[in-house]
């Protein structure tokens, strides 16, 4: 399996358990309880700066492996998706490509 497939699987089994049975709840209540616990996780699945470099704590991927996360959580939960896509790319991308040194150090710590 290629590394593009095996991504894929690997987004779309963890979102299918951590935040498919959660999400018509979160789509009423615009409430997540976990979604701290969630957060965690998706650091420890090496998911959260994933375009970042590993100095950073971050994953060394590419934006197409970006891409195929955020496909995966939408499957899940598109509003959660939205808010993870903001994160890993509207701010930790952001940091990395544009932050001076002192920024990338307080703002991307190693997760």
């Amino acid at each position: 399996m290629n590394k593009n497939k095996q991504l894929r699987k690997t987004v779309f089994n963890f979102a299918q358990k951590e935040l498919a049975p959660y999400a018509g709840e979160i789509d009423k209540t615009n409430n997540f309880p976990q979604l701290r616990e969630f957060w965690k996780k998706l650091g420890k699945n090496g998911l959260l700066g994933i375009t970042a470099p590993a100095e950073y704590g971050g994953s060394e991927m590419t934006y197409f492996d970006h891409v195929i996360a955020v496909e995966e959580l939408s499957r899940a939960s598109a509003s959660i998706a939205l808010s993870y896509g903001a994160h890993s790319n509207l701010c930790v991308n952001q940091l990395v490509r544009h932050g001076n040194a002192a920024q990338k150090e307080k703002y991307l710590p190693k997760w």
